[in-house]
């Protein structure tokens, strides 16, 4: 997933946070990780060169960068999701969109029964229940991809989906893989309004490396959905020369009274 931060003390305005994480979401995982990587360009380089040597599976959204990975890249479903949620909009009636949102919920629905299930058991239970939605989903976008011009919301939202089709329904193959990345997104809105106040290049190095480590506690991990920008500030300024980085991180420093 990347973020676009607003950089004061660099040589181009606008820089990346790309952010990789792993892992179940649980106290009780093996591996629960989260990775701040810095950088002013969004070019796939950036994911070629810190994803070196990996060829396991990559969930990502439909920016093209992560073609050039090694990776087998492994479309999310809540992407897809909020492109037809953004096509229906406020329209109360149902609609055309409410046929593909009603097919995504039955599969979330699913995904919330087998949650505590083994990745075996998962394989099987999708192979003999989500299988069939699926094909079901692709088969009303074929037919739809030719009745709704491509430049509304509904055709976009359609062409969309199409084309991460394939990627998606990998995760029909293998009981370890979830059906959207939204922790990579969930993860990113807790610190949104932190990474907004990039003071300097240097100081977003240190902060990456930090956030990283303070996302892959227990404590965090429970309680995620109540993380906020401000108590991420208040864990860092207990880091070794936590708060000389962080005035030099965040130029609106009184904002969260850091001295």
């Amino acid at each position: 997933m990347l973020s676009t931060l607003k950089v004061l003390k660099a040589d181009k305005p606008t820089s990346y946070m790309w952010l990789y994480c792993c892992g179940d979401d649980s106290p009780k995982g093996n591996t629960n990780i989260v990775l701040y990587d810095y950088h002013n360009s969004r070019a796939g380089q950036c994911a070629v060169d810190f994803l070196e040597g990996f060829s396991g599976y990559l969930q990502v959204d439909g920016y093209q960068a992560y073609a050039q990975t090694d990776a087998t890249l492994v479309a999310c479903l809540a992407h897809i999701r909020r492109k037809f949620i953004e096509a229906k909009g406020n329209n109360k009636k149902t609609g055309k969109a409410d046929v593909v949102l009603n097919l995504i919920g039955k599969l979330y629905g699913i995904e919330q029964q087998i949650k505590a299930k083994s990745a075996d058991e998962k394989y099987v239970i999708r192979q003999q229940k989500s299988n069939i939605i699926i094909d079901e989903l692709h088969q009303w976008l074929l037919q739809h991809q030719d009745k709704i011009p491509p430049k509304m919301a509904l055709g976009k939202a359609i062409l969309y989906a199409l084309n991460q089709f394939e990627k998606f329904r990998r995760y029909l193959n293998d009981g370890r893989l979830s059906i959207d990345n939204n922790r990579a997104f969930l993860v990113d809105q807790c610190i949104e309004g932190v990474l907004n106040r990039g003071g300097s290049p240097r100081a977003l190095e240190y902060f990456a490396l930090w956030v990283a480590e303070l996302f892959a506690t227990d404590d965090v991990i429970i309680n995620r959905s109540k993380f906020k920008c401000e108590q991420v500030i208040r864990s860092l300024k207990k880091k070794r020369n936590g708060k000389q980085i962080l005035i030099e991180y965040l130029p609106l420093k009184n904002l969260y009274q850091i001295r």
